[in-house]
């Protein structure tokens, strides 16, 4: 006895089979569904259908959409595998419709269909007239109408055709067996690999009706791909058309990729695989139809819908405007996660096998991206060389040559899924200049579309039309693309435009930047203010440089001279001319002089400035900030911000935004321009100046590394001027931060003090070094351990301003540090050597100096032209060291008890014409404490030397 499984599959397998199953691969309500979601060979392969085609290819009319993917087609011809020629299939239905025509000729054969006692026979074939024209159709359903017994309509399907229709049952007739058994004509089919947008489980009404615009009753020519009964699943599915006088056919509709470009349907990879698991021991699949299908499985690319209005995108690639590669952001998430994967995958394969000979140009692998990030990434081969392949990265739209140990064969089973992201683009309404701009309006639009850092930027893209692709897939977007700024929208098209790169195509809506300049030499002003618009403009249009360039000093002029309060109330109309140069100009002293005379007058009032800010002057500084391509408008940007933010506080607060700042040192850190960088640290020192809020921002960002790093890298004394300026400017906030106090900075500064003349350079660095001497006793020792004090006296033999000097002189006093010791006697001479000309009073104790490292000590004694031999001047014992020289009849003399033993036979004397230096090998290595062996606090000419004498003294006497 069967239990109630056993039962309820039995009464399952009666069931229709499940249309989404059929249709996607995977029916999305299995646990709900009341269809059959399995193949079963006694109901499904019906012997009548022997005669449709298992593979090959079929040439079909459509005769009924049931929805985007679901049809009904009729078989014109088929091209069987190993063919050449169509078998020619349409005869069939053709003779079919000529005996329904003949039979019914004869009115006996007119029998109308009456039901026997049981009702109508769902299922019986019948005729039906529609037309005049007689139809084969089988009754599906029997409506009753409750308002009317006696009239009985039937839903009725057209067995030859596909369509459903309900008619009067009374119009049915009765078909001879031999009509009525024939073969059906209407062949269910599916296009593969396609689903509803969303992964939703039915196709919207307008993909439908989209498909039906367009195709029914139209001619296509698919590829068998399965066959199961009377349903054939089918792709590629097209609508070709034959070209006579080049004797050639062309695509014209691709069912699969319309639907995806369209924005009706996604990519649905696993269909075909889903449907031949579940055809595995129960429908036979030609063998060569398995193979080809894994051998020759494609990457789809992904595409911009025309049916969405705009799209969210990031520009992975720019050649120029009329070659770049967008992504859509929505994939960014599933892109990374195969980026991932892909990384695994040839970590744990990583067998390396000259792939290269399977290889052909057009197919794909995997690439490692040796002159980047070493990613590996999905890749299209473009040209086979002896040691390398040069390919196209297929999901960013880069092009590059890579060693052929670098390249991967791409498993038929993995990786596919995602379309290749990379979607080949062009701008609207623009045409190229010459090559010369477009080379360089493709670095300009690669800085539009990216931040200063290269992140990639939000863009939204609006698909204008298509053409065919060079490289990605098989249509090229046409598209208008826009960035959003800071604190409006772009149009990178209208930019470049502006900036003379590209000519804007007739009839587009891109407006000019200016109207064509006016004959300014002849026309009367009411100021010399308003004629500035007309000078902005003869400088946009100018071709000479020269010419240009007096015109812009023209407009210096006036904005310095002419500039009065009366003036400045008769109206700001030259303003916005002004900003609208900012960036957009070829000769970088022309913009150099358009910016200064927009300083003159934001210093003008504060009215006039926020005339300016209303203008957009700040997104057009920001702009310039933003062209890594350009480094000298970078510089001026910066220089712009230092030079206007130290005379209007009112145009400061524009700039001291947090997303400002982050900008500036974006840049910072980016460029390798040492220039650039020194003007990113003077406009940050203008901003930084009495604004604690900045202060905390750049600290917080670590600063002081960057700065450092500037310093070390920078041979120009204005760069190195830039950067001191910022560090004198946080240092004033001193706040205890640690960062202003970190060795490493100082030791650049120390280094950079040695290789420069600069007097703000100096002035600087002494002030920093002044100031970091000041915070630790141990500082003062980095100070002198790094050559400071010889650092600081070549640098007052230098012509410097004299509080410079001063500065240095003020810094090495503080330095040179004395130290205690115990008190010293004099010796009174001898009168008994009457002829020496000796002062008989008591001995001076000379000034002396000393200096250690871990072995030595050295005293370098004050004593001009010393009489005498070294041994007399000098004797050591094992703890003290005596000296006793005569100079100018004076008695020099000390006895120093030693802070600890020497080595006496190592110790040595050098008497030289102004120094006496004194050489003593310690008995124990390492550090002194101090000279002397108790401490004494008494005054005495005894005082550390400063590090830079060390090596001179010990070169001279060892």
């Amino acid at each position: 006895m069967k239990d109630r499984r056993s039962e309820q599959r039995d009464e399952n397998d009666n069931l229709e089979m499940c249309t989404q199953m059929m249709a996607f691969g995977i029916c999305r309500d299995n646990m709900r569904c009341k269809y059959r979601h399995k193949i079963i060979p006694e109901i499904d392969c019906i012997e009548d259908a022997d005669w449709l085609p298992r593979e090959g290819e079929i040439k079909v009319k459509l005769s009924c959409v049931l929805d985007a993917s679901h049809y009904y087609v009729r078989i014109l011809g088929v091209k069987r595998p190993g063919c050449k020629q169509y078998e020619d299939l349409s005869t069939r239905y053709t003779d079919i419709m000529m005996k329904l025509s003949m039979w019914f000729a004869n009115m006996k054969n007119k029998k109308r269909y009456v039901p026997d006692v049981h009702g109508y026979d769902l299922g019986k074939v019948c005729a039906y007239e529609e037309n005049d024209v007689f139809h084969r159709v089988q009754i599906f359903n029997v409506v009753v109408n409750p308002e009317d017994a006696d009239s009985i309509k039937v839903q009725v399907w057209f067995v030859d055709c596909g369509r459903m229709k309900t008619v009067s049952a009374v119009k049915l007739y009765e078909l001879p067996e031999n009509l009525a058994s024939h073969p059906f004509q209407a062949i269910e089919v599916f296009v593969c690999k396609i689903r509803p947008v969303d992964k939703d489980t039915e196709w919207t009404k307008l993909a439908s009706t989209f498909i039906h615009d367009k195709l029914h009753d139209k001619e296509l020519v698919g590829n068998v791909l399965l066959r199961v009964g009377r349903i054939m699943w089918l792709d590629p599915l097209l609508l070709r058309k034959y070209l006579p006088l080049s004797n050639t056919v062309s695509q014209q509709f691709y069912i699969h990729e319309e639907l995806v470009r369209q924005g009706y349907a996604d990519k649905n990879p696993d269909h075909l695989k889903r449907l031949y698991k579940l055809c595995q021991g129960k429908v036979e699949v030609p063998t060569s139809l398995l193979i080809k299908t894994k051998e020759s499985r494609q990457f789809d690319t992904d595409v911009l819908p025309v049916i969405r209005q705009i799209h969210k995108v990031h520009v992975s690639s720019v050649s120029t405007p009329d070659l770049f590669f967008v992504q859509r952001i929505e994939k960014n998430d599933e892109l990374e996660m195969l980026m991932k994967e892909i990384g695994l995958f040839v970590e744990q394969n990583d067998v390396y096998e000259d792939v290269s000979v399977e290889l052909k140009v057009g197919s794909y692998c995997l690439a490692q991206y040796t002159n980047f990030d070493q990613r590996w990434y999905r890749a299209q081969v473009l040209k086979i060389e002896a040691d390398e392949l040069e390919v196209f990265f297929a999901d960013y739209g880069d092009s590059d040559k890579v060693p052929k140990d670098k390249v991967r064969e791409i498993p038929v089973d993995r990786f596919y899924e995602l379309p290749l992201q990379a979607i080949e683009c062009k701008l609207a309404d623009i045409v190229p200049i010459d090559d010369e701009r477009e080379e360089k309006c493709g670095d300009v639009m690669w800085d539009l579309t990216h931040y200063v850092n290269s992140d990639l930027r939000d863009l939204t893209a609006i698909v204008k039309e298509t053409e065919p692709a060079k490289f990605a897939g098989r249509q090229k977007m046409v598209v208008e693309l826009c960035t959003s700024s800071r604190s409006n929208v772009v149009n990178v098209a209208e930019e470049l435009s502006w900036q003379q790169l590209v000519y804007p195509v007739q009839g587009s809506d891109i407006k000019p930047l200016f109207s064509a300049p006016a004959r300014f030499k002849m026309k009367p002003y009411p100021t010399l203010l308003h004629k500035i618009p007309d000078l902005c403009a003869a400088i946009y249009f100018g071709t000479d440089e020269t010419k240009v360039l007096k015109i812009a000093e023209e407009i210096s002029y006036c904005c310095a001279i002419y500039l009065t309060e009366a003036m400045m109330k008769s109206g700001e109309s030259y303003v916005p001319s002004l900003v609208k140069l900012i960036g957009r100009l070829q000769y970088t002293d022309v913009h150099e002089v358009i910016l200064n005379s927009c300083v003159c007058l934001i210093q003008a009032s504060d009215r006039l400035c926020d005339v300016f800010v209303d203008e957009n002057i700040i997104d057009s500084i920001v702009r310039c900030l933003e062209m890594n391509c350009n480094g000298i408008l970078q510089q001026q940007a910066a220089m712009f911000i230092a030079e206007s933010c130290k005379k209007s506080m009112r145009l400061k607060s524009h700039f001291l935004k947090t997303d400002k700042l982050q900008l500036l040192l974006e840049v910072l850190g980016s460029t390798d321009n040492d220039q650039v960088q020194g003007s990113i640290c003077r406009a940050l020192s203008s901003l930084c100046t009495g604004c604690e809020s900045v202060f905390d921002y750049l600290m917080s960002k670590c600063i002081c590394i960057k700065l450092v790093k500037c310093l070390s890298q920078t041979a120009e004394h204005l760069v190195a001027e830039g950067v001191l300026m910022l560090i004198a400017a946080l240092t004033e906030h001193d706040s205890g931060c640690e960062d202003l106090k970190k060795e490493s900075l100082i030791e650049a500064i120390v280094n950079n003090l040695n290789r420069t003349d600069c007097d703000m350079c100096i002035q600087y660095s002494i002030q920093q070094c002044d100031y970091f001497a000041s915070t630790r006793r141990k500082h003062k020792t980095f100070l002198l351990e790094h050559n400071m004090v010889p650092v600081l006296s070549r640098l007052i033999e230098l012509d410097l301003q004299p509080t410079t000097k001063q500065l240095c002189k003020d810094l090495r006093t503080s330095l040179v540090v004395k130290v205690p010791s115990e008190p010293l006697a004099g010796t009174t001479l001898r009168n008994e050597n009457q002829n020496m000309n000796i002062s008989t009073r008591s001995g001076v104790p000379p000034e002396v100096k000393w200096v250690q490292n871990t072995f030595r000590v050295v005293l370098k004694v004050s004593v001009n032209d010393a009489i005498g031999q070294s041994n007399d001047i000098v004797k050591f014992t094992e703890n003290s060291v005596n000296f006793r020289a005569t100079s100018d009849g004076i008695l020099y003399t000390f006895n120093y008890r030693l802070f600890d033993s020497i080595i006496v036979d190592k110790c040595t004397v050098e008497v030289g014409s102004h120094i006496v230096a004194i050489s003593m090998k310690k008995q124990k290595e390492g550090k002194w404490s101090r000279l002397l062996h108790e401490k004494v606090k008494v005054k005495i000419n005894l005082y550390i030397l400063y590090p830079g004498l060390t090596f001179f003294v010990i070169k001279c006497i060892f």
